[in-house]
């Protein structure tokens, strides 16, 4: 597979145009395209099989790792059970008199984004500290969004590289947390003196995500939950980054098509974008020998969403 300095060279070969200026806007070019090829399948390379998770007693709600994009499956072998995705409303609606009660899981539902992996101590409110394993993240600020003494509020420190940086405000909850600028290393957020982990952030990473899922029932006591995913999107950052799925030259003609309706050269583009759809096909079909499933995702091509301009 290409490396991403490889993908890039090779587009502005093909634009012959290689400056540093428009590689700089092929980058964002060559991500977008890689974002939406990453998402419109279930590549066997980014899916995740069996992860173990475990339920809080008395709490519905299950955060998973940061790194779970799309759920696939929940499964719970104590019980051989593969609990059922239902839609939010319709789990409520489906269970109004039992939606509160616990037992043993047997469906979840989508419950969206948060911003933290778990939450301040519920009967302590905690101040949050962040550090970083970079002692070169000195300069980059963090702000904390969440609930302080009833009320939403947000609060900003400067990062102190391997020391601890602390928030002013206590917080009973956090709901998001950013950075202002890429660090050098991970940072790590905790609370209630560092018994509680509450989120991590990787480099290039600029702000926190986490997949929740309600349950129904609401578990009774703590279990190991089985989560089969297909992981969050990761873009190509650095020279010698390839792409995780087969789909490089893809790559390369969807953003050589980009750059002529740029130029204006809407024929050669719309027929670039064919030629681009063709290629992806061919990645997918390589994939679909194996798994039946993934077959079933083979699109019919010709102007699809994924083959529409970008609006560069």
């Amino acid at each position: 597979m290409d490396t991403y300095s490889g993908i890039l060279s090779d587009i502005g070969n093909r634009i012959q145009n290689p400056s540093s200026d428009v590689k700089t806007i092929l980058k964002t070019m060559v991500n977008a395209h890689y974002e939406r090829a990453w998402n419109r399948y279930p590549w066997p390379e980014i899916c995740v099989w069996d992860q173990a998770v475990t339920t809080t007693a008395g709490s519905a709600d299950l955060v998973l790792p940061k790194d779970v994009g799309v759920v696939l499956g929940l499964s719970d072998r104590t019980n051989a059970i593969a609990l059922t995705g239902t839609a939010g409303q319709q789990m409520v609606r489906g269970n109004v008199s039992t939606i509160a009660i616990t037992g043993t899981p047997y469906e979840y539902s989508d419950a969206g984004e948060v911003g933290a992996l778990n939450q301040p101590n519920v009967t302590s409110a905690s101040a949050i500290k962040c550090i970083s394993s970079a002692a070169a993240d000195a300069t980059q600020t963090v702000t904390i969004w969440g609930i302080v003494s009833g009320e939403r509020q947000s609060y900003t420190v400067t990062l102190s590289g391997v020391s601890s940086a602390t928030t002013s405000g206590v917080f009973s909850s956090v709901e998001r947390i950013g950075v202002s600028a890429a660090t050098a290393g991970v940072l790590t957020f905790t609370a209630n003196a560092g018994t509680v982990a509450v989120a991590t952030l990787a480099p290039n990473e600029r702000y926190t995500r986490y997949l929740k899922l309600r349950l129904h029932y609401v578990p009774s006591t703590a279990a190991t939950i089985y989560v089969s995913y297909k992981r969050r999107f990761a873009p190509l950052v650095n020279d010698n980054d390839y792409p995780e799925i087969n789909v490089s030259q893809f790559l390369v003609l969807q953003a050589e098509a980009d750059w002529l309706e740029r130029q204006g050269q809407f024929s050669k583009a719309q027929a670039m974008r064919q030629e681009a759809g063709g290629a992806l096909r061919d990645a997918v079909v390589s994939k679909a020998v194996h798994s039946d499933k993934f077959a079933g995702t083979i699109p019919l091509y010709g102007r699809s969403s994924i083959d529409q301009p970008m609006g560069y």
